[in-house]
């Protein structure tokens, strides 16, 4: 009778032990579904305001598609006026790329426009726009206005 007493409370345990486990794996199998869905949104930061300026982009999309453009006098009538176009040739995040120069191509990245050469210099008093196209997160875009001789970002009225 003991041991059939202690076989039974040990079955018990087993039982609790199994579904507390299977619990911690479904729990675990959730939480990296999700960390495998999540993406963040592409954002563009100035970090370096000087004329030419430099950029760093943040976010998960990948494979990123930038387009330059400008000069405006201001930014509630902005057409598409190219200035420079440059795709990267990496499947890694964005956040993982080097910072960018306007006009510098980097490694890893393919100049579209122009089709050589360097894009004209950015000129005093003039706002200019960034769009960041990329695979996997929504794209980003900011604006900037170059004010003596640095650029400043702005927001869009």
């Amino acid at each position: 009778m003991l041991f059939n007493s202690n076989s039974a409370r040990m079955d018990k345990l087993s039982i609790v032990f199994m579904r507390k486990h299977m619990f911690l794996n479904i729990v675990i199998a959730l939480l990296l579904i999700g960390a495998c869905t999540f993406e963040i949104d592409t954002k563009i930061r100035l970090i370096d305001n000087k004329n030419p300026p430099t950029f760093k982009l943040s976010g998960t999309g990948c494979c990123p598609y930038i387009h330059m453009s400008g000069p405006y006098t201001n930014l509630n009538n902005i057409e598409s006026l190219r200035l420079w176009e440059i795709t990267g040739m990496t499947d890694l995040p964005v956040w993982r790329l080097i910072p960018i120069t306007y006009g510098s191509l980097p490694s890893g990245f393919s100049q579209q426009f122009p089709q050589q050469g360097q894009p004209i210099p950015l000129e005093e008093g003039k706002y200019y726009t960034i769009f960041v196209y990329v695979h996997g997160a929504r794209s980003g875009f900011t604006a900037f206005k170059i004010q003596n001789n640095v650029a400043v970002e702005v927001k869009r009225e």
